[in-house]
């Protein structure tokens, strides 16, 4: 980590440690651009959006195909069979964009794994109060 991150990281860590539940510790340093990559990974990695984006190609294909080859349905073909150029070009504009922010997402959601990581170590290593009274 860098710089200012390595600094919320830490406040984090302390944060923790002084009793603020990790969870809560965590999500008070995140910064609003973190907030939308954890929200963006969060609604991408279901299969809600991976039946709507199946959904979205069938049609898209289906009616693209059907316009090109049965002429009888008077459809007009605005990504004609077979090269669906457009087709192409939008899906690979959304992985690209997507790639970077479901990355950052899953760092953040990294950083909150350690930070709880690192909570339950500090907690595990305090003395309990009956090895105190020894």
């Amino acid at each position: 980590m860098i710089g200012s991150k390595r600094k919320r990281h830490q406040a984090t860590i302390e944060a923790a440690a002084a009793g603020t539940p990790p969870n809560q510790a965590v999500t008070e340093n995140f910064s609003g651009l973190d907030r939308l990559a954890i929200w963006v990974t969060d609604r991408v990695g279901t299969m809600t959006f991976f039946l709507v984006i199946f959904a979205w190609t069938i049609a898209w294909v289906g009616y693209n195909v059907l316009a090109s080859k049965v002429p009888s349905l008077h459809w007009r073909s605005f990504d004609p069979f077979p090269a669906f150029v457009a087709y192409l070009l939008i899906s690979n504009v959304i992985q690209i964009s997507l790639m970077p922010l479901l990355m950052v997402g899953q760092n953040m959601q990294g950083r909150h794994s350690e930070a709880r990581a690192e909570a339950d170590f500090l907690v595990n290593r305090r003395p309990s109060p009956t090895q105190r009274r020894s």
